[in-house]
């Protein structure tokens, strides 16, 4: 009996590590250094005053229903396809109802697929840069 007992707690706890272990979430950044040192980072002086914007603005209205990556390097897909891409697209035409945003709402599937290296199998991630020359 006690030997059962010992089997079944070793089993939910090696179950429970297992478990953990499969819900690590993937990264989905990749910094090429030699990429980024190629970046325009010299911008125009602007002369115009900002003393008339609000202190705070939300962009809540527009965005889309947050979703669940899953166990896949394709966050920075995610966040500028779907989130910044739909954002975009919901506020220059108006869109503040929540089922049509989804509805509009952009691949990040097909982002990933323009931007990825090709041996990737949706694990190694890609770069931000990529993802906004792409958009």
């Amino acid at each position: 009996m006690k030997l059962n007992k010992c089997l079944l707690l070793l089993s939910l706890v090696l179950v429970c590590l297992f478990t953990n272990a499969q819900k690590s979430r993937a990264t989905g950044d990749v910094i090429d250094l030699a990429l980024n040192a190629r970046t325009p980072y010299k911008i125009k002086i602007s002369q115009r005053s900002f003393d008339n914007l609000p202190a705070s603005y939300s962009l809540e209205k527009y965005c889309p229903t947050p979703v669940d990556q899953g166990l896949y390097g394709t966050c920075t897909a995610w966040a500028n396809g779907y989130g910044v891409a739909t954002i975009l697209y919901a506020k220059t035409h108006g869109i503040t109802d929540k089922a049509l945003i989804n509805k509009y709402a952009f691949s990040p599937t097909f982002l990933f697929e323009q931007i990825k290296s090709t041996s990737d199998n949706c694990q190694t991630g890609t770069s931000i840069y990529l993802a906004l020359l792409a958009l």
